[in-house]
């Protein structure tokens, strides 16, 4: 049995999934206990370098096998069955939240070291994990990051801009207030383009981080660039 104690199975809806922060968290344990035809075998489990996979077996402290990480393509993976001490071993892996934590099984001769359950119990989790998944959204998504900064970046500016359009035309300056609204309006509209942009890129596996931070760093220098324009025709 894992060292951890076990808890009861909860069934009904999927539930939403949860976020233990740390990249690669695994529960329900990463140190198993099984015995095989010669004795007792700690079995250890992580999810390679700084959490990102692959994912590790080791065996009594030696390095048994090696598997793909469950993450947001394949939010479950089940290993290819392994001779261990004249014991039949699968590990199912599981996230539910893109790779941020994993939940493990260990099954010896087809039984759950954790709540005994049998090997084909593994298809209703499987799918559990593939909907739990599909309907999660993580607060550290670079496209979800990437778009509140956009609007808090949009939102900002304006307001400053606004507020120095109104001190402009208290004192009756109104050139300057002028190029203010423009710059404003012309903040919301880079802006809006950038939030389309990353709209187009949400679906991408790959490079999101990459696409999200040339989108932001496309605003910025947009802005810049209309600031810079409007502030050699006369801004001040």
């Amino acid at each position: 049995m894992p060292f951890v104690e076990p808890t009861k199975t909860v069934t009904g809806p999927v539930a939403a999934p949860v976020r233990y922060g740390l990249k690669g968290a695994i529960t329900p344990a990463k140190i198993w206990r099984m015995t095989g035809t010669t004795g007792l075998h700690i079995l250890k489990l992580d999810c390679g370098r700084f959490g990102r996979g692959p994912m590790h077996l080791s065996v009594d402290g030696k390095r048994a096998a090696t598997f793909a990480k469950p993450g947001r393509k394949q939010p479950s993976i089940l290993t290819a069955p392994m001779a261990i001490d004249g014991r039949q071993v699968v590990i199912y892996a599981e996230s539910r939240d893109f790779g941020d934590s994993v939940r493990c099984d260990v099954f010896v001769d087809g039984t759950s070291l954790w709540d005994s359950s049998p090997l084909a119990a593994v298809a209703g989790r499987t799918t559990d994990a593939r909907l739990s998944s599909a309907l999660y959204r993580s607060p550290l998504d670079p496209i979800q990051m990437s778009r509140r900064i956009i609007q808090g970046w949009m939102a900002a500016i304006f307001g400053l801009g606004a507020l120095r359009a109104l001190i402009g035309a208290a004192q009756k300056s109104l050139r300057s207030g002028f190029m203010l609204v423009i710059w404003g309006v012309s903040i919301w509209v880079i802006g809006f383009a950038s939030l389309r942009l990353l709209n187009r890129v949400a679906s991408r596996p790959r490079l999101r981080g990459v696409l999200a931070t040339g989108i932001i760093v496309g605003c910025v220098l947009a802005d810049a660039a209309v600031f810079g324009f409007l502030y050699w025709i006369g801004f001040t």
